[in-house]
């Protein structure tokens, strides 16, 4: 009790509901519990789940930290018992109380080191897709940290179990802020890059080039001019659909500032080298940008030098970077 009694004076101190939950004596309480809860069956079991009802809904000065404990266990009590858990654990995931909402997704993600497509299932994708479908509305309550790895789940689940994601990911990019959404753009590239080129090619005609197409016409909102810089790390991933994907984000501006990793990424492995024409084009576009910086210039030069030793004419690529103010 004074151990907690400390932790609950010096709270403002503590980072967030992981740190506070791993040194709280009822939090300690609970996990014992739980591992208890484990060791026995299903008969005997009904009367911990009775404790831990009683707990996450008791009004106590301890409660989020309870509940961020009962969170990091939740695929463990959906595989046990899937009733009890969407009755009783599932609610506190969509909560209008920001310290509960907060804590439970702390709880949660934290657990979660891997992607949904990297586990051998998702015990009921559907009762999980609707817990973080439900959670879209209190998004902005999180920190930094657990949106960005809320975004990674996210864009796993649903890109990977749904047919057509178009209309969840558009929640999310209304409730996100352009950080967010860039999140969201390195996450797809990561998921794209590790998929077969078939798997690929499915998506794309299923749903990613609509998707591509909605957000240069600002549905729900359009491409931001950082948020491009991550997309454009796409066409690498792309594979044949590549030509149609330059074709779709040419009408936009990206921001130069961000384009330093795709522009390093052309030079490796060659890649110029199979795609003289979309290297081309990507230049063009990127020397669209309103400023561009001397390191950016700098790689752009590089490359125009390698496309030169290609054969490929880059005179009026040249001719861009000279009307910008940097002399070729």
């Amino acid at each position: 009790k004074s151990a907690d009694h400390w932790l609950f004076e010096n709270q403002n101190d503590i980072f967030d509901s992981i740190a506070l939950s791993l040194n709280s004596a009822s939090s300690v309480c609970v996990r014992v519990l739980i591992l208890l809860y484990s060791r026995c069956e299903d008969k005997e079991g009904e009367k911990y789940l009775e404790i831990f009802k009683n707990v996450l809904s008791e009004k106590r000065r301890d409660r989020s930290l309870i509940i961020c404990v009962m969170a990091s266990y939740f695929d463990y009590f959906l595989k046990r018992n899937k009733e009890w858990c969407f009755k009783n654990l599932s609610p506190v995931f969509s909560s209008k109380d920001k310290s509960v909402f907060c804590a439970s997704w702390e709880g949660y993600l934290a657990s979660h080191e891997g992607l949904y497509g990297n586990q051998s299932c998702v015990q009921d994708k559907k009762i999980v897709q609707d817990m973080y479908l439900k959670a879209i509305g209190n998004f902005e309550f999180l920190s930094e940290e657990m949106r960005q790895k809320f975004i990674s789940l996210y864009a796993d689940l649903f890109t990977t179990t749904t047919d057509n994601p178009i209309g969840c990911i558009s929640k999310l990019m209304k409730k996100s802020n352009d950080d967010d959404r860039c999140s969201f753009a390195d996450v797809m590239y990561a998921l794209l890059d590790d998929m077969s080129e078939e798997r690929v090619n499915v998506i794309w005609n299923k749903w990613l080039k609509q998707y591509i197409y909605n957000r240069v016409n600002n549905i729900p909102i359009k491409f931001s001019e950082k948020e491009l810089g991550y997309v454009s790390m796409w066409v690498f991933a792309l594979g044949k659909n590549k030509k149609e994907f330059i074709k779709l984000l040419s009408p936009l501006k990206v921001s130069a500032d961000y384009m330093d990793d795709f522009l390093r990424r052309i030079e490796e492995d060659n890649w110029y080298k199979k795609n003289l024409d979309e290297t081309q084009k990507m230049l063009r576009w990127i020397l669209k940008s309103d400023e561009i910086s001397n390191i950016i210039f700098d790689e752009i030069d590089k490359i125009i030098s390698l496309l030169e030793e290609e054969g490929e004419n880059c005179e009026t690529i040249r001719e861009s970077v000279i009307s910008k103010g940097r002399a070729s």
